[in-house]
């Protein structure tokens, strides 16, 4: 947490009589700031803000919960959580007035709040978390979900501190190499789309004539499939002075072409997520999505379906790909892919959510036509891939059962806590009998879901772990050190799934 010199004083008389407080008489001092050793900050530095606001590190959710939603004054709500925080461990702070003051050369600049206290702050010169390089996210495929979350959203998020831009990579200039610092090619070559030999071969000259300048080149990628395009993926990491992945089990791989290899996970959208309309299912019957956009969970859905229909006929199983895949089962709503927004509004319309790893034949036959996925690289596929969907689901607060594969899913879920996991057809058929029986399980596991989902996994954490990366790791691989601490740290960003 970010804290800077504060100063505070009281109220003038009268002034918590006025404002936009629902009822003056239920007002308590409020939570303003929790701090705790290192992870959410100091309790000396604990920053306090006007009453209506609740400022705190979010690792704290994680440990105690949320807002209790069975309390009906907002007030009360907060005062409940402090009372928890506190038990816990945490320092609370509570105040009605305040004055920020934060340390620079520009002159204050004053507001009014709601409640008439003159607020004063100014924009710190040199704030601690900043792209201070110029970073310019360079993208092929333009229609791509690798491409959405790795570069649009990453960059769109990052744009908040500091100069950040993203180029499709066939309309590249050499004046855009000349104005950034670094550059980030995300997945070139690691999708459908072919790139023309000539913008290839400027893209390789680019590279190797401003690393000598300089210059840092990064090849991100969010998948294991290296060998797409001809080995196209890993001559660029090769050629660069390091590689993002997505995943921990992504990293091992690529540190094979490239020890200078970071992992920065991914983030759930949440601000996108919470304007998505909710899907319009049949309120009368019991939905159980299918996450996956593909078509690799249609075989094992088929199947829960099949031993479901006869005991649950009010369950309907929903899987996004359209009959053009294979044989239409059976007992399953097939929908044509749907766009992202579209994917929120079925995950808030569920009331369970599934992911599946055990690709079926033709599922393979596609990623070896693909990507050049060879059956024996199979296993480090799926490993590969990171927790998205367990991210989609927990910020609808629904309840997640998966496979142990991918390899993040024996790590991020505790089983029957925060979701489950099953390793057979009857493990699913099991699960989602016992969530279709108890509404209270299935509210329970899924608030603790959105609580560790706001807590680690939205792109606003996200960005964190590459602020951190431009700020210090870079820098020295831009020295040309590569000192224990730093690889330790690169390991170490976005240690949770």
């Amino acid at each position: 947490m970010i804290s800077y010199p504060i100063s505070y004083e009281p109220p003038a008389a009268g002034d918590l009589s006025t404002g936009n407080f629902a009822e003056v008489e239920d007002w308590r001092p409020e939570v303003s700031s929790l701090g705790k050793d290192s992870e959410a900050g100091s309790a000396d530095d604990a920053q306090v803000l006007d009453l209506p606001c609740l400022m705190l590190n979010t690792g704290i959710i994680a440990r105690i919960g949320f807002f209790d939603e069975t309390i009906a004054s907002d007030s009360h709500v907060k005062i409940e959580f402090a009372g928890r925080a506190q038990a816990a461990g945490y320092r609370c702070v509570g105040v009605t007035t305040v004055h920020v003051v934060r340390n620079c050369d520009l002159k204050d600049e004053s507001n009014q709040t709601a409640t008439g206290v003159d607020f004063a702050a100014t924009i710190p010169p040199q704030p601690v978390l900043v792209v201070r390089q110029r970073v310019a996210f360079l993208y092929n495929a333009k229609f791509a979900s690798s491409t959405r979350k790795r570069t649009f959203e990453i960059a769109r998020t990052l744009q908040r501190y500091g100069e950040v831009a993203t180029f499709y990579l066939p309309d590249v200039t050499p004046a855009v190499y000349r104005a950034f610092d670094i550059f980030v090619l995300q997945r070139i070559g690691g999708l459908n789309e072919r790139i023309a030999p000539d913008v290839l071969d400027a893209t390789f000259t680019a590279i190797e004539q401003h690393r000598a300048e300089g210059k840092l080149f990064l090849y991100d990628i969010d998948d294991f499939v290296f060998d797409a395009q001809d080995e196209l993926p890993r001559r660029l990491m090769r050629a660069c002075d390091g590689v993002i992945v997505s995943t921990p089990h992504l990293q091992k791989l690529a540190q094979a072409e490239n020890f200078r290899t970071l992992y920065l996970k991914n983030g759930i959208d949440y601000e996108r997520f919470l304007a998505a309309p909710p899907a319009p299912l049949d309120p009368n019957k019991f939905h159980v999505v299918c996450a996956s956009l593909g078509a690799v969970g249609q075989t094992a859905l088929g199947q829960i379906a099949d031993k479901m229909k006869d005991d649950y006929p009010d369950i309907e199983l929903h899987l996004f790909r359209d009959d053009s895949y294979s044989q239409t089962t059976p007992n399953l709503t097939l929908h044509s892919a749907v766009g992202l927004d579209e994917l929120f509004g079925y995950m808030k319309s569920a009331d369970v959510v599934l992911n599946f790893d055990w690709p079926d034949d033709a599922y393979r036959r596609q990623l070896q036509a693909q990507y050049g996925v060879l059956p024996e690289q199979l296993s480090d596929f799926i490993n590969s891939k990171s927790g998205l969907k367990y991210y989609n689901a927990g910020a609808a607060a629904k309840p997640f059962v998966s496979t142990r594969q991918p390899a993040c899913y024996e790590q991020l879920l505790q089983d029957n806590v925060n979701g489950f996991l099953a390793d057979s057809i009857e493990d699913f058929v099991e699960v989602i009998s016992e969530l279709r029986k108890d509404p209270a399980l299935r509210k329970a596991v899924g608030v603790r879901a959105f609580e560790d989902v706001l807590a680690h996994y939205t792109l606003d954490q996200t960005v964190f772990a590459y602020l951190d990366a431009f700020s210090r790791i870079l820098p020295a691989w831009k020295a040309g050190t590569d000192e224990p601490e730093v690889a330790l740290l690169s390991n170490r960003l976005g240690a949770t799934f």
